[in-house]
């Protein structure tokens, strides 16, 4: 059971750090959207100057510009401790 846990949390830590990094080359990153990158393209494109709020494109510069290492820490610790809800719950039976 504990290897099934560790192997949980790095693919949620990877996972996260695999997220950060697809934003950050099309164009989402922690000071906004680059210029010239295809974030920028499609926010001229689409948006103009205005971005609605929670939309698909917030979202995802929301998600480029506070995503860090500590998110997908916190990923991986709630990737193992649903685990280990699931392995007890699968253990007694229930």
């Amino acid at each position: 059971m504990l290897h099934a846990l560790v192997a949980v949390a790095v693919g949620a830590a990877s996972a996260g750090a695999a997220l950060k990094s697809a934003l950050a080359l099309v164009g989402f990153t922690q000071a906004g959207v680059a210029a010239g990158s295809l974030a920028a393209t499609a926010q001229s494109a689409f948006y103009g100057g205005l971005v609605p709020a929670g939309g698909a494109f917030a979202l995802l510069q929301s998600w480029g510009a506070t995503m860090s290492a500590v998110s997908a820490l916190k990923s991986a610790a709630m990737a193992v401790a649903a685990s280990a809800c699931w392995c007890v719950g699968k253990s007694s039976g229930t």
